[in-house]
């Protein structure tokens, strides 16, 4: 069937991937399982005969043949769509992988089935994810929002890891190699490894948020929206989830801005000690003030 047709349709079909010619065979109207269980071969023969019995045209050959705005703005949404499926295809799969792990809990996981998973969750991925932005204060949002995606997709704690790999910035990327493989491998150790290097801390983004200047080129908008992320994570940071000890939070600051530099260096020290929140509440902080 393929030598029937056209040089440029061979040409497009041997640019499509697998699982692109199999999204085209399913909107067609293929059966699902004997969709997924051709070989590439036999993709492209299938999806050859469909194209010479005339039921599509490709975007890329209409878009050669004919210069008009509304089949390309057709092709364009056709584009769209295709991925919009190609996702519901990937989620579908990944959903089936998970409940086949809940039932192999016992059985030891062939490296072909993690290999699987992995392309799966990648190419998910790529869709989705923005690289690890330049902006150091930036990095704790941009990880909060790859979690939510790996939430979304249901990708599981063993993958998180090697899946953000290729899209961490140039200075993490070096982080990430320098790393012993068992934090490398848990997604949680390696996230506070990257944050270490970064010297992202409390102090660091009360400083930032205390000193950020509207750059010239910034809107408001975005200048309000750095603000608000900054503080956000200060105060995430600093666990803070109540008005109440937002307040004890904020007069514990201003009491120590009066301080001497001896006295600060002696309460700070002892806030990494007697305290998980890394800060101390303002009556106490005034009792050991005093006390100094």
């Amino acid at each position: 069937m393929m030598d029937q047709l056209s040089e440029i349709q061979v040409a497009t079909l041997q640019k499509s991937s697998s699982d692109r010619l199999r999204l085209h065979l399913l909107k067609a109207g293929y059966p699902e399982e004997t969709v997924l269980s051709w070989s590439r071969d036999e993709l492209l023969e299938q999806y050859a005969q469909w194209v010479l019995k005339g039921q599509q045209v490709t975007g890329t050959v209409a878009a050669s043949r004919v210069d008009d705005s509304e089949l390309e703005r057709e092709r364009w949404r056709h584009e769209k769509r295709l991925k919009e499926l190609e996702l519901e295809l990937i989620r579908a799969q990944m959903e089936r992988d998970s409940k086949r792990a809940e039932l192999r809990k016992s059985v030891p996981v062939n490296d072909d089935d993690v290999a699987a998973q992995l392309k799966r969750y990648g190419q998910a991925l790529t869709h989705i994810l923005a690289p690890q932005p330049d902006e150091v204060t930036d990095t704790p949002g941009w990880f909060k929002r790859v979690e939510d995606q790996f939430h979304r997709l249901g990708v599981t704690p063993e993958f998180r890891s090697r899946l953000i790999y290729k899209y961490l910035s140039t200075r993490s990327r070096a982080m990430y190699s320098r790393l012993s493989s068992d934090i490398r491998d848990d997604y949680d150790k390696m996230k506070e490894a990257i944050f270490k290097d970064l010297g992202l801390s409390a102090k660091t983004f009360l400083e930032r948020f205390n000193r950020l200047k509207k750059r010239p080129s910034d809107t408001f908008t975005l200048h309000e929206s750095r603000l608000a992320s900054l503080l956000k994570q200060y105060l995430s940071s600093r666990k803070v989830e109540t008005f109440d000890s937002l307040v004890d939070l904020l007069v514990s600051d201003r009491m120590k801005s009066d301080l001497n530099e001896a006295c600060l260096r002696h309460i700070v020290g002892l806030e990494s000690v007697i305290s998980d929140d890394g800060w101390i509440e303002p009556k106490r902080l005034a009792g050991i003030i005093d006390n100094y």
